[in-house]
């Protein structure tokens, strides 16, 4: 029997809860980089272990989650539409991306001595061949657009079918299990596969996130029983293992407990979003967040790893660091508002000179 087919259906109504869940996504990935690269507390200190286990459920949860959210808003603003019609608007989120990963990785480098700023670096940085650390994810990013791009049609053709999505997110998710990471010796396709040289994040074993995103908006899922289950079933492996081993798993490259940990978690978060958005009217300051990830993403990297530098011979206990990171995302958010407001002062102005010069 063939499977059935589902006609994408785009919707009109923008999805706050989305942008919810990318805000909380993106306040996690700060507090967790403000973490680790500022705080500094003694090694036998409780609270060390404490921020050690709050940055790994950060990990843990953060990556797949906007690997969720970019399979559940490309399917409304792509797949539910014709290639021709879109794929200006992908090229130019891929190269938004790649920019900032760009941006990203230079400045680790400049603000770092442990690089040389050489010529060949910078090659080897342009071309992937070396991957500074903290701008990873957004190389990852860039690899998930760029992907959907060149295999729009098969995508769109997967997203259709049941049949091919529970395909599709199998061979992800057992990808972690075949894949011999130890022989994978070349940068870029440790992106799209892993590997063990540095710390990737595979387009393929998090690929089932984004189908997962796909799926959750080609059907607008929202609660279900099944689903709460089945995501509670992939977690329970990674609680599992911790309770045995006292440790997490691995995470670079990433095992199957690691990848399927964050299921359960994960839907959580989304029902929390969405009763978010129902029970209250919009929450501009939390919703500029999720609506301007990349802005925030790229600059708390950027001001996060100044004051590495700036404090390098400090002390900084939990309590300065949790200030710190306040004051960061505070200040991202002020520019995010005198960017929005020049825009919207702007761009009127330019329209209308350009109307004149038209005349």
């Amino acid at each position: 029997m063939a499977s059935a087919q589902i006609v994408p259906q785009a919707s009109s109504k923008r999805n706050f809860s989305i942008d919810y869940l990318k805000s909380f996504l993106v306040l996690g990935m700060v507090l967790g980089h403000t973490m680790q690269l500022l705080c500094s507390v003694a090694a036998s200190n409780m609270i060390r272990n404490l921020i050690y286990c709050i940055t790994q459920y950060i990990n843990l949860i953060t990556f797949s989650g906007f690997f969720f959210c970019f399979g559940y808003a490309n399917y409304l603003s792509y797949f539910t539409k014709e290639r021709k019609e879109v794929k200006s608007k992908i090229i130019n989120n891929a190269v938004r991306i790649l920019l900032a990963y760009y941006i990203s990785a230079f400045a680790y480098i400049i603000f770092f001595a442990d690089f040389d700023f050489s010529f060949q670096q910078t090659v080897q940085i342009l071309i992937f061949s070396k991957i500074p650390p903290f701008s990873e994810f957004l190389l990852s990013f860039f690899v998930i657009i760029i992907s959907s791009f060149l295999f729009f049609d098969l995508i769109k053709k997967i997203s259709a079918s049941n049949l091919l999505l529970i395909i599709a997110i199998a061979v992800s998710l057992m990808s972690t299990i075949v894949v011999p990471y130890k022989y994978i010796n070349n940068n870029q396709l440790g992106l799209i596969i892993g590997t063990n040289q540095f710390s990737a994040f595979p387009m393929l074993q998090y690929l089932w996130f984004f189908l997962a995103g796909v799926w959750f908006a080609r059907d607008n899922i929202k609660f279900r029983w099944s689903v709460l289950v089945v995501s509670f079933l992939l977690s329970m492996p990674f609680v599992v293992y911790c309770l045995i081993t006292h440790n997490f798993p691995d995470r670079f490259p990433p095992s199957i407990y690691w990848i399927a940990g964050s299921a359960f978690p994960l839907y959580l978060y989304y029902m929390f979003c969405i009763w978010v958005e129902r029970r209250f009217a919009q929450i501009h300051p939390v919703l500029s967040i999720g609506q301007n990830t990349l802005f925030y993403l790229l600059l708390s990297n950027i001001f996060l790893f100044s004051l590495k530098v700036k404090l390098v011979n400090r002390i900084i206990g939990l309590d300065r660091t949790i200030l710190i990171y306040t004051l960061v995302m505070m200040v991202i958010y002020f520019l995010t508002k005198q960017v929005s407001n020049f825009k919207q002062n702007a761009m009127p102005a330019i329209k209308k000179v350009a109307t004149v010069d038209d005349k």
